[in-house]
């Protein structure tokens, strides 16, 4: 099996775990850097690390325990692609609400697993390489040529998110001048794209119609698109918030730290005393 075959295979997995596919190439990228997206470790270990994500010491075991607890081969990547997104769910909420989101760029989603996640030793993190494997693996789910290094588009969760997509699709074939949408203006071009299909759909004699997938689909309900994209902007509230949520946490952690550091520093001149 070649590494774009692998690399689809795991971004495969991670989707039907829940994550949208921005959010799985992001993390197939760094299982590209960390061990070609290989399930065991071929050749020497790096102290130890196995897997996909080169697990290690404490993290390791528990893989291996809860394949074991769940009757499953700890070796396959559909385990270990299983126990990564459960892994992410318990112990980093801040970073599991944003991929499951998959509101922000690839590139974003992408540092914040190698930073948050792995945290690597600054040498060998390759954040750029990382990044280039996830647009890759991006680009070769969608099925299409890379679009030259530029940023990938922004990626919503819901299936009204998706249908809004579809939709912004039928306007370009309509002649709309198709235009990449970044991530402040989103919500915006989402909604103008429901009231420009509702005007189509009572201006225009023929339907709509958008090639997907399973063929042919007619879009005919402007007002279900309306209210996909509400609720899309509600997922972006909520990622939003654990990321608010987040930032408090880790200035809390730094306070705490500082404090500790004067403690010991008080400590340090009773002892010279």
């Amino acid at each position: 099996m070649s590494l774009l075959d692998r690399q689809k295979e795991l971004a495969g997995y991670l989707v039907e775990g829940g994550w949208p596919l921005v959010s799985a190439a992001a993390s197939v990228g760094n299982a590209t850097q960390e061990n070609l997206c290989l399930p065991v470790t071929k050749g020497a270990k790096d102290h130890g690390s196995d897997g996909l994500y080169q697990w290690r010491l404490s993290r390791l075991d528990d893989l291996k325990a809860w394949a074991s607890n769940k009757g499953l081969d700890w070796t396959l990547m559909k385990t270990q692609a299983a126990f990564h997104q459960y892994e992410v769910a318990r112990d980093y909420k801040a970073l599991d609400a944003e991929l499951r989101a998959g509101v922000k760029p690839i590139e974003t989603l992408t540092a914040n697993i190698c930073f948050v996640y792995e945290r690597p030793s600054a040498q060998y993190a390759n954040l750029d390489g990382r990044i280039r494997y996830a647009r890759d693996t991006y680009a070769a789910m969608q099925g299409q040529a890379r679009t030259g290094g530029k940023t990938a588009p922004v990626v919503v969760t819901s299936a009204g998110a998706a249908s809004a997509a579809a939709a912004w699709k039928a306007l370009v074939a309509y002649g709309f001048p198709p235009i990449e949408v970044g991530m402040g203006t989103a919500i915006v071009a989402l909604l103008v794209v429901c009231g420009y299909l509702s005007w189509l759909l009572t201006k225009q004699q023929r339907p709509i119609v958008v090639a997907g997938p399973e063929g042919a689909t007619p879009l005919s309900d402007p007002e279900e698109l309306l209210r996909a994209a509400l609720n899309d902007y509600a997922d972006l509230e909520k990622a939003l918030a654990a990321a608010r949520q987040n930032v408090v946490l880790q200035k809390e952690a730094v306070a705490t730290v500082a404090a500790n550091h004067l403690e010991q520093a008080k400590q340090a001149e009773e002892l010279i005393k």
